[in-house]
């Protein structure tokens, strides 16, 4: 097998992971949502999971991308990608009726002779406009922003 299509398997697999990733927090919201968190879902996220809710947001928005469109996970598109051109691509999607039937077909992935089958959900992706170029961060998922400007600050980048 070639460098480039180990490579390739291995980003489609990585995507995968944070497809499940995002839909762990959906499930979290969901529980956090019903019930009263005494300190909100905001904070929940960060004391719980170690996460700040907007980089868990940016795992749902894809999570549900993917749930309308199973078949994006086949389409050589990064986590990344994904997040950054969201909405456009669902703007485009609501008049490209073949294109938008094709990506909403059900879509098996293999890993190690186990199929996992990802079928298609009616579900609202989140309307949120990140901060920042979803490019930089989105890796982090510890990423704090008001961390990276305070680093910034103490080296001088900031003034």
């Amino acid at each position: 097998m070639s460098n480039s299509l180990v490579e390739r398997k291995i980003e489609n697999v990585q995507l995968l992971v944070k497809y499940y990733r995002g839909k762990l927090y959906l499930t979290a919201y969901s529980l956090i949502a019903k019930s009263d968190a005494p300190n909100g879902f905001k904070k929940w996220f960060r004391t719980e999971l170690g996460v700040i809710y907007e980089t868990a947001l940016r795992y749902m928005t894809v999570a549900s991308l993917i749930d309308l469109y199973p078949r994006l996970l086949i389409c050589d598109l990064s986590f990344s990608q994904l997040l950054k051109h969201n909405r456009s691509l669902q703007k485009f999607l609501e008049t490209a009726e073949e294109l938008r039937n094709q990506l909403s077909q059900p879509v098996g992935i293999s890993i190690q002779d186990e199929v996992n089958s990802i079928v298609p959900k009616e579900v609202q992706v989140p309307v949120y406009q990140f901060k920042e170029d979803p490019d930089s961060c989105y890796e982090n998922h510890f990423y704090d922003p008001t961390l990276v400007k305070n680093q910034r600050m103490m080296i001088g980048m900031v003034g």
